[in-house]
């Protein structure tokens, strides 16, 4: 149980760190995928919601948030594929120690990610 809770944690500041540097680099509408936030959860996209949302020059961005939990989850690598096709900026925020397994993971489950982004924080 203190695994889950730590990687839901873990989940959540990568989540908002992710929504500051976006607020940061100019990004406006950003939503995150969680009910207590005050922007409101991301639109459902090609039947997913993804992990954040945002928009800089009229374009719209997703972005998923990969933890090792979420690595595992049934499923996971098909709704990474699908949002990748669905967006022209599909992004990945990511535990800096894994960056280069999970990039080549993302190639092989043929989910194009346009921008990785790696948090220090793990």
């Amino acid at each position: 149980m203190v695994k889950i809770q730590s990687e839901q944690m873990l989940y959540n500041r990568m989540l908002v760190t992710g929504a500051i540097n976006y607020q940061k680099l100019g990004y406006s509408n950003i939503k995150i995928n969680n009910e207590k936030y005050a922007n409101g959860l991301p639109n459902k996209v090609c039947g997913y919601v993804p992990d954040l949302s945002a928009v800089l020059d009229d374009e719209i961005i997703l972005c998923e948030v990969v933890t090792n939990d979420s690595i595992n989850e049934i499923g996971v690598f098909q709704k990474w594929k699908t949002l990748s096709q669905c967006s022209n900026n599909f992004h990945m925020i990511i535990p800096g120690k894994d960056f280069e397994m999970i990039k080549n993971m993302m190639k092989s489950n043929g989910v194009n990610v346009n921008k990785y982004w790696f948090s220090k924080c793990c």
